[in-house]
């Protein structure tokens, strides 16, 4: 309840108040390590206020079948040892409960790997029917790419226009998505390929109705609604079907970057490939070519947006965005950080700082450590950017916070 109350504060940027009730949860129980991680990413450590002491104890108490735990305590102190400026004991703590929990997992990249070859030869060109049998909506903006990588930062800057709703991360385009190619197979069961195929025979003006009526529980309210569910990049072939006039945001940050970013974030049940440098280049190296096949079918449709600019030119950057999706500028949008809308992503607490390039480059400091995905990346031919500089969208741009 104490830990519930506290998460439920930090989705609304109540920061102070959510790490009191976090203490409370600890005092009450010493051993819950989901509220130990919880409390440590709810502000940057100091070397005069941390709780790496506590941690240390705590993983040493820690039986090796409570890997959850353990898994747990040792991405808290990962954070905590990061805030402080200790890399290497830092990411020795990432390395370990990574290894933890991916050995826990029975994950193979391999079958997402196909997956994405298969929405490719799927929907390798653009249907001649597309532009008719859409429904016409054109109040949502579709946020995707990898997590990790600025998707909430774009929505915060997008939700503070008074015509839009910052929606979050919608379930619902995958959701109706299913639904309706079950209605195609009776119910029965299909094997993620199948899926893929059977995708095309769907009526794509009933999913796109059955996705905006599907959200109507948080939008409505205005003219756009944002949903930034960073995997719908997945789908893109299907929302250009289902809803022809929706804008697509496509939001990138530089390759090793993202990878430092990916690994050091532990999520609950999404992105399973998080774990292992290995299948995280893998993964990386097939939703880049799946976004420039994309962008070669649907010519000019997606915005390319580098959250580098953001940080370097936020103005810039945001009247871009503003433009793109059909908004007139309000000079309240150079206050993003200023919005106090909830946020329940990983992101939750850095979206209501100001924009700051602390963080620019921070790969360096754990460079060795990420080798697994920069040789896979330099094996597939994947440009990973020059890391002083602004680089170019050739070649994912800069780098990001």
């Amino acid at each position: 309840m104490l830990l519930n109350l506290s998460m439920e504060m930090r989705f609304c940027g109540l920061l102070e108040e959510a790490e009191h009730y976090a203490d409370l949860a600890i005092l009450r129980d010493p051993s819950n390590s989901e509220a130990l991680l919880h409390r440590s990413g709810l502000r940057r450590q100091t070397h005069e206020h941390n709780n790496i002491r506590s941690l240390e104890e705590r993983l040493a108490m820690c039986r090796a079948e409570h890997w959850r735990h353990q898994v747990q305590l040792r991405y808290a102190l990962a954070k905590e040892w990061e805030d402080l400026g200790n890399y290497a004991e830092s990411f020795q703590h990432l390395r370990v409960g990574a290894s933890v929990r991916r050995a826990h997992s029975r994950y193979d990249v391999n079958t997402d790997i196909a997956i994405m070859e298969e929405i490719k030869s799927t929907y390798a060109a653009v249907d001649p029917k597309s532009t008719r049998d859409g429904h016409p909506s054109a109040e949502p903006i579709f946020v995707v790419g990898l997590p990790r990588t600025g998707t909430t930062l774009v929505e915060r800057i997008l939700g503070t226009h008074d015509e839009v709703t910052p929606a979050g991360e919608l379930s619902d385009f995958g959701v109706e998505l299913t639904l309706l190619v079950q209605e195609l197979t009776n119910g029965d069961p299909l094997d993620r390929l199948a899926f893929v195929r059977r995708s095309r025979e769907i009526d794509f003006s009933a999913l796109g109705r059955r996705y905006v009526e599907a959200t109507r529980y948080v939008t409505g309210a205005t003219r756009f609604f944002v949903d930034k569910l960073p995997v719908n990049f997945l789908y893109i072939g299907l929302i250009r079907r289902a809803l022809p006039n929706a804008r697509i945001v496509h939001v990138r940050r530089n390759p090793l970057d993202t990878a430092y970013s990916i690994y050091k974030a532990l999520f609950r049940h999404a992105y399973p490939f998080s774990y292992d440098l290995t299948d995280l280049g893998n993964y990386y190296v097939s939703y880049r070519r799946l976004m420039d096949h994309w962008h070669a079918v649907h010519h000019g449709a997606i915005l390319d947006v580098d959250y580098e600019d953001i940080v370097f030119d936020q103005e810039g950057a945001s009247r871009r965005l503003v433009e793109f999706c059909g908004l007139e500028w309000h000079e309240s949008i150079r206050d993003f950080h200023s919005n106090r809308h909830a946020c329940t992503t990983a992101s939750a607490v850095q979206v209501r700082e100001r924009l700051h390039e602390r963080s620019v480059g921070r790969w360096r400091f754990v460079a060795a450590g990420l080798e697994p995905f920069r040789t896979v990346l330099e094996r597939e031919g994947i440009a990973i950017g020059n890391p002083l500089s602004r680089g170019s969208a050739c070649n994912m741009g800069h780098l990001c916070a």
